[in-house]
């Protein structure tokens, strides 16, 4: 028996929060069926909250496996792939 694999892909960015008056790091998934993204002060924030909405984000159940990978796009420099 074997299990699929589902993949997601979020577009990350560097963003100003205007409620809060600050940079932070913006992820929205890329070729998803629901577009809603994720903020965080820190790259460890922006990871968690990614890693809390992929399911929902898919439409998968919560047991499904899912692979999270990362485009990051920061002015000044090629995007990159984590």
């Amino acid at each position: 028996m074997s299990s699929t694999v589902h993949r997601l892909t979020f577009h990350v960015s560097r963003e100003r929060a205007l409620d809060l008056d600050t940079d932070v790091w913006y992820a929205s998934p890329i070729d998803a069926p629901i577009r809603s993204g994720v903020s965080g002060e820190t790259l460890a924030e922006l990871r968690s909250g990614a890693e809390a909405i992929k399911h929902f984000v898919l439409g998968v159940p919560e047991d499904a496996e899912v692979v999270v990978s990362y485009v990051f796009q920061v002015s000044g420099l090629p995007a990159q792939t984590a």
